[in-house]
């Protein structure tokens, strides 16, 4: 244990010394291990400079089986400016990370940076303090003086809030979606006293919960203001410490990332948008805050050690974990090599049935002291130098995690059951059984063995003890209501018949599927003209850059579109990856053709983004969009359907109401 001892005693040494260490040959998952460790010994802050995202994602990753939940922030690279659409999830991470250095500057935490993050000045801390707005239930606040603040931080006034940093107003009320928060809050006013603060659903608009006594509003832009002269190390302590690693790769991708940005500006000018340029940080001011803190700086290989100042260089012996394969004989005898050497042995394990196996195979065989994760780790390592052997689940079982292999597999989109993931009282569904409810594991002792069993409760007094072997068995019961379901009866005859007429409807559908599809291959489609001059300089106008799959995406909908056959296509996509754009595409080349369009969304609130977001894209060309919506007055409506049977109207944006009777379109494509 002395190599141990003298390991970390000369690194916590050297940090509380505030000087720097330069250590080589760290990779994988031992990285997380001693980042975490050091956070336990040290109890402060470390800022992670991470070369390339992809790293950082990968650090991320392996830290989050190491650290509790709350101790681990993102400041990754933001879009630039002029692209800003939405607020995204990274700059939420970047504002979340700035607050809580200003909330909690002596609480461990790991910030994991990248070269992007960091090339844009910030506001100071005491700027970004006031940039935070605290409202109170029971207090006088001038509403005025709160639509300044929230304009101010970045937030975007908007008629019904539906994201994260914006707000809406209508008389006394202001709704607000604040930074971080799942749901956004209603501030309601008497006068200039603010009478109740709650949350609210933003598709039904219905009240969620009591009365919260107060509510705070972080700023939603980081880089809103003309106070930036700050960095993120001006948020840390003096106490926190920098984990630098490759350094000559980061200062290269820092620069960049710089010149990636300048040329940005020049093309957004090119096209004549007016923008916001902001002073950059340069690589010698980002050298001198960095070097202003202690710092351990990593180099995989000695060749590319940066010229630094350090007390100490040690390169950490450190391999990849070999897979074992099932090999239990193989993995025992590795385990009591690891120890024989002094070194910590951890099985990371996240399945408790499968770390409960492993735990009594190892008994068996005596040994002990073993050190336990129930979080996944993607590969495991081991270093003489670290003192530790990390050993994950797919090390010694493969790919899937597990002692034994499922007897039977279930079928695609069935969701799978692990124990762990079960809370007494949640409901399942046994393939024999039915409904019932997890009532937790009981020992049970039968003709002297004691085996455990997964305990279900069914109607009356039925009870259903069934071994943990048999976990295949169970699946997670789902429903798109909150209507508690009704339970079934051991041997009664209900659930036989509910799977009977599952059965019955599937077929059903699939009959209905096969006739549809014959009915729509048999028929003759419209084949839509090739692209017009007007359809590129439309596509050209998209002030974003595409992405590959977008741009995929675009020009088989448009292959579609030009085929006799009809059209039959799904487009997938996450919030904010561009689906949207596709479709405006394609309603611009089937208007073209003289064609109308109709979107049917689920919610009014989508109808009016969409039809706000049309009319904008739309606006230099000679295009009549409406809206049908509740939000429409009768007469409006009216109109709007008149218009439609007329050929008027080229795109329509409407709910269910598009699917009312007296709706008829001209020319539908």
């Amino acid at each position: 244990m002395l190599l141990q001892e003298n390991f970390w005693d000369l690194l916590c040494g050297v940090l509380s010394k505030r000087q720097n260490i330069l250590l080589t040959g760290l990779s994988g998952s031992a990285k997380a291990f001693m980042l975490a460790e050091i956070l336990k010994k040290q109890n402060r802050k470390i800022l992670c400079l991470m070369p390339e995202e992809e790293k950082a994602y990968d650090l991320a990753r392996d830290l989050q089986a190491f650290i509790e939940p709350g101790r681990l922030f993102m400041f990754l690279a933001r879009d630039f400016l002029f692209m800003k659409e939405n607020l995204s999830t990274l700059e939420v991470g970047r504002i979340l990370s700035l607050q809580h250095c200003l909330d909690h500057p002596r609480q461990s935490a790991i910030i994991i940076a990248t070269p992007g993050s960091l090339i844009y000045p910030l506001p100071t801390p005491s700027a970004m303090r006031d940039s935070s707005l605290l409202l109170q239930q029971g207090k006088e606040k001038e509403q005025r003086e709160i639509l300044k603040k929230l304009v101010n931080g970045g937030y975007r006034r908007v008629d019904t809030v539906s994201r994260q940093g914006e707000f809406a107003v209508r008389g006394g009320i202001i709704d607000i979606f604040p930074l971080g928060h799942k749901d956004p809050c209603r501030v309601e006013f008497f006068g200039e006293l603010i009478e109740s603060i709650h949350r609210f659903d933003i598709n039904s608009q219905r009240r969620l919960g009591k009365d919260e006594g107060q509510v705070k509003i972080l700023p939603a832009d980081e880089l809103y203001g003309d106070e930036l002269t700050a960095s993120i190390f001006s948020y840390l302590d003096e106490s926190s410490s920098v984990f630098f690693d490759e350094p000559r790769e980061f200062y290269k991708q820092f620069k960049r990332s710089a010149r990636r940005y300048r040329e940005s500006l020049k093309e957004a000018r090119k096209d004549g948008k007016i923008i916001r340029e902001i002073k950059l940080l340069d690589s010698e001011y980002l050298k001198k805050e960095i070097e202003a803190h202690s710092v351990i700086y990593h180099a995989y290989f000695s060749s590319t050690i940066p010229q630094v100042a350090v007390a100490s260089l040690q390169h950490i012996s450190q391999k990849e974990m070999e897979p074992f394969y099932r090999q239990y004989e193989t993995l025992f005898a590795r385990i009591k090599e690891w120890q024989g050497k002094g070194l910590k042995v951890i099985l990371a394990v996240k399945s408790r049935v499968a770390r409960e196996q492993i735990q009594q195979d190892l008994s068996e065989q005596g040994i002990t002291g073993i050190a336990y994760l129930d979080q996944v780790v993607e590969k495991g390592f081991s270093s003489s130098t670290l003192q530790a052997a990390l050993v994950s689940e797919s090390d010694i079982w493969g790919k899937k995690a597990g002692p034994t292999s499922r007897k039977k597999p279930k079928h695609k989109g069935e969701e799978r059951i692990l124990l762990e993931d079960l809370k007494l009282g949640d409901y399942v569904v046994h393939e024999s059984y039915g409904i019932g409810i997890f009532r937790g594991v009981s020992q049970v002792e039968n003709s002297g063995i004691t085996r455990e069993y997964i305990l279900l409760e069914y109607a009356g007094t039925d009870r259903l003890y069934l071994p943990l072997e048999k976990v295949d068995l169970l699946y997670k019961y789902t429903s798109s209501g909150d209507k508690e379901p009704r339970l079934n009866k051991l041997g009664g005859h209900a659930w036989e018949r509910t799977r009977k007429k599952v059965a019955e409807s599937i077929q059903d559908l699939a009959e209905d599927l096969l006739q549809l599809y014959a009915h729509r291959e048999s028929r003759e489609g419209y084949a839509f003209s090739p692209d017009t001059p007007w359809q590129s300089q439309f596509e050209d106008e998209f002030p974003f850059r595409e992405t590959p799959d977008q741009l995929k995406a675009v020009n088989e909908v448009k292959k579609d579109m030009e085929s006799r056959r009809p059209m039959d296509r799904l487009v997938c996509g996450d919030v904010g990856y561009g689906k949207t754009e596709v479709f405006l595409r394609a309603a611009f080349k089937a208007i073209m053709d003289g064609k109308q369009v109709a979107i049917l969304v689920p919610t009014t609130v989508l109808a009016e983004q969409h039809f706000s977001t049309f009319t904008e894209r739309f606006a230099a060309y000679p295009a009549v969009i409406e809206v049908l919506s509740r939000f429409r007055s009768n007469s409006e409506q009216k109109r709007i359907v008149e218009d439609l049977q007329k050929g008027v109207v080229d795109i329509v944006i409407a709910t269910h109401r598009l699917l009312s009777r007296d709706v008829k379109f001209k020319d539908l494509g």
